[in-house]
């Protein structure tokens, strides 16, 4: 895996709605995108994902596994309560080999919101 300088990610503005937390009422709120951190000798980060895809990069070099839909979490800065939401939800894929599936709920009581 590549390593992804997390310092470069966009995240949507719009992945979560500018409230306060919904357990406290507390308005100041940390933004995180969540890490994997790996290596033997010392450790490397690489930004978690929902799934994970090979991706080639090149005639010469190796494909890699890059992670698809990040995640990113909202931790309330007073109480610590976490709201966890994934970034690019429509790209990522289905499938045993990604360790994901897709789960079709006929009727839902949120069909208002």
């Amino acid at each position: 895996m590549s390593e992804i300088n997390v310092s470069e990610i966009k995240i949507p503005e719009d992945l979560r709605q500018k409230n306060p937390c919904q357990k406290c009422g507390h308005n100041v709120i940390i933004e995180s995108i969540l890490q994997e951190r790996y290596g033997e000798y010392g450790f490397s980060k690489k930004p978690l994902g929902a799934a994970l895809v090979w991706t080639e990069h090149g005639w010469f070099s190796t494909a890699t596994l890059e992670p698809v839909g990040l995640i990113v979490a909202y931790i309330c800065r007073k109480c610590g309560f976490t709201e966890i939401y994934t970034t690019n939800a429509e790209q990522i894929p289905a499938g045993k080999e990604h360790g994901t599936r897709i789960i079709e709920i006929e009727k839902s009581d949120f069909e208002h919101l």
